[in-house]
């Protein structure tokens, strides 16, 4: 650790020869201090389960799988008027990666006139923070399923406008390498301020001379803000045959109220393969914040996507790695191939709240909830119910933007869900005519330790 943190120094120095250079550290350690699978259709033996209440079991059996261990990432950045660079690196990759360290950005800017070119490998990738409606703050830096599960745009994994204002990351995933230009500028002589970027991203797969493995994707953002609204328009092209276009809407000099709405389609050759809406809304009072965010996504059967489940889950949901999403084990249909998926429809919502109780103590509390429309109000099919949770929790600030945060956070999957009995009736999946199983629930209390400065 001490030798990375020298690196980065030694770096920053020698770059202020020709830059005013900056040291910034982010440092962030988050583990899981308690968690239980309380009840569910679970598939492992008793000893495994015994074993994972005991926390001796891996944490990939378990939802919050962002909270299983050491996530440490340390950053620095050198900022000059005419150049600069970022790096973040992970000294504790995932398990089984076999790198002893992992580089999750390395990025560098030039500026000219009013152009700024930058170019690197973005692992978050490059949104416009304001446009989320979400900050550290209100996050209590748990974030992930407990907080901002999803960006602006479509739910589903590996949709064409899956985080959609991402300009870094042309094809979703969860890392990009790409290149982008911005300008920004006053326009017209109500000075109306109009942003621009236009990228383009390295993407696997074959080029139109079939030859090679990666061809260009394409992107554009264009934010205008005027005195009463701010507007944002996105385009990304993936490949030749699939397209994505957002478009987002937010008024300005409402006060301490700040709402976002606006929505996707997404296009593959001339069919509209998917469609979203997003409507996000926060108020600022004294000592306190509310936060709500709502997203409901859409994917048509005539998609080629491979694997169209939701991008991250609630509730008691374990994602099980490339072959979709388990219950606690217990393999479902939601990751789905071609025209034959299943679950296509999705809304998702959250409320959070946070108060001050005094400089140091912050109360914060977040419920949100997963609905699967498909098959909902169908009485001939049955239907998988709703993911949910709550988790109330503190953060403590130790002095400046250093915190320890910490929740309880208990989940719920399959709530209502409803099977067909022998007879082609709709019942309680959870009643004692189909076998007395258990709605599934877990509790996890996830602590999270940031450093910054």
């Amino acid at each position: 650790m001490k030798k990375i943190i020298s690196v980065i120094a030694l770096a920053s120095l020698a770059f202020g020869a020709f830059a005013d250079a900056e040291f910034a550290l982010n440092y962030r350690t988050q583990m899981t201090g308690f968690s239980r699978i309380l009840s569910g259709d679970y598939s492992g033996s008793e000893d495994e389960k015994i074993d994972y209440n005991a926390n001796k079991h891996k944490s990939y059996l378990f939802a919050q799988k962002s909270y299983g261990g050491a996530s440490d990432s340390i950053s620095a950045t050198v900022a000059g008027d005419m150049c600069g660079a970022t790096i973040r690196i992970d000294p504790f990759p995932a398990k089984g990666s076999g790198k002893q360290l992992q580089i999750n950005q390395y990025s560098g800017y030039v500026n000219i006139g009013k152009f700024t070119l930058n170019a690197g490998a973005w692992k978050d990738g490059q949104y416009v923070g304001d446009w989320q409606l979400k900050g550290d703050a209100d996050a209590c830096n748990l974030g992930g399923e407990t907080f901002a599960a999803y960006k602006l745009g479509n739910m589903f994994n590996s949709s064409n406008s899956l985080g959609i204002d991402d300009i870094a990351n042309i094809a979703g995933g969860d890392k990009a390498t790409t290149a982008y230009v911005k300008w920004g500028g006053a326009v017209g002589p109500k000075k109306t301020f109009v942003e621009l970027y236009a990228s383009a991203i390295g993407i696997g797969g074959k080029t139109w001379d079939d030859e090679k493995t990666v061809y260009s994707g394409f992107g554009f953002k264009a934010d205008v803000t005027t005195k009463a609204l701010r507007t944002q328009f996105i385009a990304k092209l993936p490949s030749i045959d699939k397209r994505a276009f957002g478009l987002y809407f937010m008024p300005q000099g409402t006060g301490a109220l700040t709402t976002v709405f606006g929505g996707t389609l997404g296009f593959e050759g001339a069919n509209v393969t998917e469609a979203n809406a997003d409507l996000r809304m926060r108020y600022a009072g004294k000592g306190y914040s509310v936060t709500f965010f709502n997203n409901l996504s859409h994917i048509t059967n005539n998609n080629t996507v491979s694997k169209n489940y939701v991008n991250k889950v609630v509730g008691a949901w374990a994602e099980d790695g490339d072959n979709g999403i388990g219950c606690l084990g217990v393999k479902t249909d939601r990751a789905v191939a071609g025209n034959s998926q299943k679950y296509n429809t999705a809304m998702w919502n959250l409320i959070a709240l946070r108060y001050k109780i005094s400089n140091k103590i912050f109360f914060t509390a977040e419920a949100g909830d997963i609905v699967y429309f498909n098959n909902m109000l169908n009485d001939d099919a049955a239907w998988e119910g709703i993911d949910a949770f709550v988790c109330p929790g503190l953060q403590f600030f130790a002095g400046g933007k250093t915190s320890i945060s910490m929740g309880v956070r208990y989940g719920v999957s399959g709530l209502g869900a409803q099977v067909l009995d022998s007879k082609g009736d709709r019942i309680s999946k959870y009643s004692s005519d189909n076998g007395n199983y258990e709605i599934a629930t877990s509790i996890l209390v996830p602590v999270v330790m940031r450093i910054r400065f």
